[in-house]
C-alpha cells in the first residue's frame, strides 16, 4: 500500500479475501476498504471448485453491496482443465468457460436479486457470457436439468448486464463494438461498463477506432476505470 500511497493517481490497491470462509471474508473485506482504504477486492471464478449459487456465499456479498466495492473475478480451479494441458487450450478454452460457469451460478440462482447493487468486473477474454445472452435467456425457461422450476433469478439473465463490468481486452474492434452495444452506456451511476486495458492488444488503439462519441470514448480510456477504482478528478494522471 505504500507505494500506492505515494502514486495514488497511478495504482489502486486491491483486496484478497479467504472466501472459503465466506463469514470471515466480509471482515476482512470491510477492515481492507475502511482501514487500508483499498479500492476492490478480487475473487475466484470458484471456491476450490465450490461456485457462488449457495446461500453460505450470502455474508460476503452483502458486506460487498454495502460498501459499494467493485470485485473482480479472475479464473482458478478452472472446471476441466485437466483436459486443457496441450496448445494452451486452457487459456483459450478454460479461462473464458469457468468465468462463464461462475457468472451463470451466480444469476440463476438469484444473487443478484438478493444483492441488486452488487457489481463484478472480469475480461471479455475470460468471460463469455455477454456474447452467450440468447443461449443463457432461454435457459431461464427451458433449462435442462435441474429445471427451471429451480432457477431463482427474477429476470432474463441479459437483465443483469447492469450487475457486471467488462473491458477491451479481445482481439478484434468489431467484438469490443459488439460489447458496447450490448452493454450500453447508461447506469445507475453514470457511467458506461466498458473500461480499457492498456497493457496488451493496444487497447487504447482500439478504443480509438471505434465508432462512439467523444465522451463515450473518453470514459472507456480513464473515466470508467477512474471512477470504478474511486480515484478523484483532481488525481488523474
Amino acid at each position: 500500500m505504500s507505494l500506492v500511497k505515494r502514486h495514488p493517481n497511478r495504482f489502486a490497491g486491491i483486496a484478497t479475501v479467504p472466501l472459503q470462509d465466506p463469514s470471515r471474508a466480509a471482515k476482512v473485506l470491510e477492515y481492507a476498504i475502511v482501514n487500508l482504504k483499498m479500492s476492490g477486492v478480487t475473487i475466484a471464478s470458484n471456491v476450490v471448485g465450490k461456485y457462488y449459487d449457495s446461500k453460505d456465499f450470502d455474508p460476503f456479498w452483502k458486506k460487498a453491496e454495502e460498501l459499494d466495492v467493485m470485485m473482480i473475478m479472475h479464473p482458478e480451479w478452472v472446471a476441466g482443465s485437466d483436459k486443457m494441458g496441450g496448445y494452451g487450450l486452457r487459456t483459450v478454452c478454460g479461462n473464458p468457460a469457468d468465468t462463464t460457469l461462475s457468472v451463470g451460478y451466480m444469476i440463476y440462482s438469484g444473487v443478484f436479486d438478493r444483492f441488486p447493487k452488487l457489481e463484478a468486473r472480469a475480461t471479455p477474454r475470460r468471460r463469455l457470457f455477454p456474447y452467450h445472452l440468447g443461449r443463457f435467456d432461454r435457459g431461464l425457461n427451458s433449462g435442462s436439468g435441474a429445471g427451471p422450476s429451480r432457477i431463482a433469478a427474477s429476470q432474463p439473465p441479459s437483465k443483469y448486464l447492469k450487475n457486471l463490468y467488462f473491458d477491451n481486452l479481445v482481439y478484434r474492434v468489431e467484438t469490443v463494438e459488439y460489447l458496447k452495444r450490448m452493454v450500453g452506456t447508461g447506469t445507475r451511476h453514470g457511467r458506461n461498463r466498458l473500461s480499457l486495458r492498456p497493457w496488451r492488444l493496444d487497447g487504447s488503439g482500439k478504443i480509438q477506432q471505434m465508432n462512439c462519441t467523444d465522451a463515450e470514448r473518453d470514459a472507456m480510456l480513464h473515466g470508467n476505470a477512474r471512477n470504478l477504482l474511486r480515484i478523484p478528478a483532481d488525481q488523474q494522471a
